[in-house]
C-alpha cells in the first residue's frame, strides 16, 4: 500500500512544525533559566526562590525587560542578525537554492521592530545607521564576491541566521544581570532598602535586594512607602 505524495508532504510538514514548536519551547525554558540565574548572580539557592515567582506568562515582559536592560548589547545583536536575515531572503529568490520561509520574514520584522524601539525610546541612532548601511554593504559584497571560500562562509552564515539570533539572545540572557522589573526604594519600620519586587501577594512582598541579590519576604504591614528608582 503506497502513500500519496500529498500525504507524505503533509506528514513531513506536521513533523517539522512539531519539531519547531519543541525547539521554541526548549529555547524559551533555557532563556528563563539563564535570566533567573543571571539576576541571582548565579547563586543556585537564590535562583530557586526567584524561579518560584515566575511562570511562562511572564516570558514576554521578561524578554522585553532583558533586551532593553543593556541597549548596546541588544543593538549589536540586531546589527549582526538583520543584515544576515536580509541576505538569507535575497538568496531564497535566486534560482532553486531554497524556498523562502516565513521564519525569515518574521525574523526580519522582529529585528526591525527592535531597531525602531531602540531608536524611538532610547535615541540609539547608531543602531539605525548600522542596519541601514551594513545590509547594503553585505549584500553588495555577497553579490559581487566570486571567491568560493567567501561565498561558502556567507552561505553558511545566512543559512544559520536563526541559530545565530537564538545564540545571541541566550548570551544576552546569561550576561545581563539587571532584573526585568523596576528598582524600588522601600521604606519599612526597619529602615530603607532598594529592592526589585518580584511578586506582590496579600500581606507580603517577595523581593530581591539590589545589594547582594538576596531573596527576602517583607510583611506589607511594615511597609511605609514604595518609590520607583530611576
Amino acid at each position: 500500500m503506497s502513500t500519496s505524495p500529498d500525504r507524505s508532504d503533509g506528514n513531513q510538514k506536521h513533523a517539522d512544525l512539531s519539531l519547531d514548536l519543541g525547539i521554541s519551547a526548549g529555547v524559551a525554558a533555557l532563556f528563563l533559566l539563564l535570566r533567573v540565574l543571571a539576576v541571582s548572580e548565579w547563586d543556585w539557592h537564590t535562583a530557586a526562590d526567584v524561579a518560584e515567582t515566575i511562570d511562562f506568562g511572564d516570558a514576554i515582559p521578561l524578554a522585553f525587560g532583558t533586551l532593553f536592560a543593556w541597549p548596546a548589547l541588544t543593538g549589536t545583536l540586531l546589527v549582526i542578525v538583520l543584515p544576515l536575515a536580509l541576505i538569507s531572503i535575497l538568496r531564497s529568490g535566486r534560482g532553486a537554492v531554497r524556498q523562502l520561509r516565513l521564519s525569515d520574514l518574521v525574523l526580519v520584522a522582529a529585528a526591525m521592530a527592535g531597531v525602531a524601539a531602540l531608536v524611538t525610546s532610547l535615541n540609539d541612532w547608531w543602531v539605525l545607521v548600522c542596519v541601514v548601511v551594513l545590509p547594503v554593504v553585505f549584500v553588495g559584497v555577497w553579490l559581487l564576491n566570486t571567491h568560493e571560500g567567501a561565498q561558502a562562509i556567507t552561505t553558511a552564515l545566512t543559512r544559520r541566521v536563526g541559530l545565530i539570533g537564538i545564540m545571541g539572545i541566550l548570551v544576552i540572557a546569561a550576561v545581563v544581570d539587571t532584573p526585568w522589573m523596576s528598582r524600588e526604594s522601600i521604606v519599612t519600620t526597619a529602615g530603607e532598602f532598594e529592592v526589585y519586587v518580584l511578586e506582590t501577594e496579600p500581606g507580603f512582598l517577595k523581593v530581591l535586594t539590589v545589594d547582594g541579590r538576596q531573596f527576602e519576604i517583607i510583611d506589607t504591614s511594615t511597609v511605609l512607602s514604595r518609590t520607583v528608582v530611576d
